[in-house]
C-alpha cells in the first residue's frame, strides 16, 4: 500500500519538458507512485499531457488539464474535471508560479510585471484553494500544500514581486489552516531554496549555482524529487499534526549565520570536518 493510496491529488504548474519534469511534475510522479490518482495542470503547451502519459505508462492514474490559474472559470472547470474523472479530491498542490526576468528592484518594477506575478502566484493559488475546498470538505478533509520560496522569509536584490508573492502564499496557508483545520483540512507551505530543475540547469550561470552550493550546509543543492518528497509527506496521513506551517526546505541555507560560508572558505576549522 502506498503512502497516499486511494487519494486524489491536483497539482498545478506540473509539466514535463524536454529536460525532464519540474517540481510539480516530479511531485505528480511521486504521488502517483505512492497510490494517488493525479490531475496535472499547466498552461497550454507546457507538457501536462506528456506528464500524464508518462505517469500512465508507469502504471499510475493521471489526467492532463490545461489551465490559466488567473481565470476563475478555468480554475473551477479544472477542479470539476478532476472530481468528475476520479470521484473526489483530497490533495491540492498549489505549485503554479512565474518569475519573470523583468521582476527587479522596487524602483525599477514595471506595474504589469508586478500584477502578473501576483495574479499567477497568489490569485491563482487562492482560486484553486477556493474551488477545491468544498471537495476536500466533502471528502472529510485533506491537505493543501503551497509552493513558496526562501525569498518569502528573506530579502533579495531582485525578484521583488516573486518574493512578496511567496510570502503571501505562506500567509494564505496559515489562514486556510486556521479557518478549516477543525474540518480536517490542513494547509502548509514549503519554501525551497535553489532547486536544480531542468530550467535552472539550462538558464542559471554556473557561477551562481556554485555560489549557492557554497552557501548550503548540505552536500548538494536540492533536486525536484527532494521537494516532491516533502509534499508527499504533507499529503499523507503521516503529517496529521502538521498544519499552518512554513517549512524551509532549503537544506539549511537560511539556518546559518551569513558569514559561515566565508569562514569555511578561509580555512576556519569546522566541527563536521574535524571529527575523528
Amino acid at each position: 500500500m502506498g503512502r497516499v493510496d486511494g487519494k486524489v491529488a491536483l497539482i498545478t504548474g506540473a509539466s514535463l519538458g524536454e529536460g525532464g519534469p519540474n517540481i510539480g511534475g516530479v511531485t505528480a510522479q511521486v504521488l502517483a507512485r505512492e497510490g494517488a490518482a493525479v490531475a496535472v495542470a499547466d498552461r497550454p503547451g507546457r507538457g501536462a499531457d506528456r506528464l500524464a502519459a508518462a505517469i500512465a505508462a508507469a502504471g499510475g492514474r493521471a489526467l492532463a488539464l490545461e489551465v490559466d490559474v488567473r481565470d476563475e472559470a478555468q480554475v473551477q472547470a479544472m477542479v470539476a474535471a478532476t472530481v468528475a474523472r476520479f470521484g473526489a479530491l483530497h490533495v491540492i498542490h498549489n505549485n503554479a508560479g512565474v518569475s519573470p526576468e523583468a521582476d527587479t528592484d522596487v524602483a525599477s518594477m514595471a506595474t504589469d510585471v508586478w500584477d502578473l506575478v501576483m495574479a499567477v502566484d497568489v490569485r491563482g493559488a487562492m482560486l484553486v484553494t477556493k474551488h477545491g475546498l468544498p471537495h476536500l470538505l466533502a471528502a472529510g478533509g485533506g491537505s493543501i500544500v503551497n509552493t513558496a520560496s526562501i525569498t518569502a522569509v528573506a530579502g533579495d536584490m531582485i525578484h521583488t514581486a516573486y518574493g512578496v508573492a511567496k510570502a503571501a502564499l505562506c500567509s494564505l496557508a496559515q489562514h486556510v489552516a486556521v479557518q478549516y483545520g477543525r474540518d480536517g483540512v490542513r494547509c502548509n507551505a514549503v519554501c525551497p531554496g535553489l532547486t536544480m530543475t531542468p530550467a535552472a540547469r539550462r538558464d542559471l550561470p554556473d557561477a551562481l549555482v556554485a555560489s549557492m552550493a557554497r552557501l548550503s550546509p548540505t552536500p548538494a543543492l536540492s533536486e525536484p524529487v527532494d521537494q516532491a518528497n516533502v509534499v508527499l509527506f504533507l499529503a499523507s496521513d503521516e503529517s496529521a499534526m502538521v498544519n499552518g506551517q512554513i517549512l524551509l526546505t532549503d537544506g539549511g541555507m537560511t539556518a546559518q549565520q551569513p558569514w559561515v560560508a566565508d569562514f569555511i572558505a578561509a580555512g576556519a576549522p569546522t566541527y563536521g570536518n574535524d571529527r575523528g
